[in-house]
């Protein structure tokens, strides 16, 4: 038997936002925390509108979201 998880509509309430360089670039991107998924939005320089660039369901509830820096990282 397999179990698998849907929900009709997608939660709207933003529980935990986190704000960072996560793919490598100087430029700022932002990550959002819903009921039980996470999203990585970046900020378009041009328009200063918030550009969805990816989004990923998980299994269970974000509890927390936090940011840091690896060993040896420099800070940009």
């Amino acid at each position: 038997m397999y179990l698998y998880n849907v929900e009709l509509q997608s939660a709207t309430a933003v529980e935990h936002a986190c704000v960072g360089h996560f793919r490598g670039r100087r430029t700022q991107e932002l990550v959002l925390a819903r009921n039980d998924r996470i999203e990585l939005w970046e900020i378009e320089t041009t328009t200063g509108k918030l550009v969805e660039i990816h989004s990923e369901n998980v299994m269970g509830k974000i509890r927390s979201l936090i940011t840091f820096r690896l060993t040896g990282g420099s800070k940009v």
